[in-house]
């Protein structure tokens, strides 16, 4: 894939109550293990609903969001479980161990 002038877009969060911001943003190749998806549809879960009415505090400006499905257009290593072309389900977070659902193991 030529990485040269590829840009994807993204609904970025400006604070809370505030409307969000369509920004491009350059595409760069996965790192080792990674693959690049492209999306497909996605979802908004009521933890994206308490970001945006401010029940968690959450710096801005981010891209916020994590249930989507797509395509993997690119690749970067990997064990073959999952190739070019497959299409996906991706659903992850990033814990940071101190709020009440991290102490609490949600």
């Amino acid at each position: 894939m030529n990485y040269s002038n590829s840009y994807a877009k993204a609904a970025v969060y400006m604070g809370s109550g505030k409307p969000f911001e369509i920004r491009s943003y350059p595409l760069t190749p996965p790192a080792d293990g990674f693959a690049l998806v492209k999306l497909i549809a996605s979802g908004i879960c009521g933890t994206d609903i308490h970001i945006h009415h401010g029940r968690l505090d959450i710096p801005a400006p981010m891209i916020i969001g994590h249930e989507f499905i797509g395509k993997v257009a690119d690749i970067n290593g990997g064990d073959g479980s999952v190739c070019t072309g497959d299409r996906v389900i991706v659903n992850f977070a990033k814990p940071c161990g101190e709020c009440k659902l991290c102490k609490s193991g949600d």
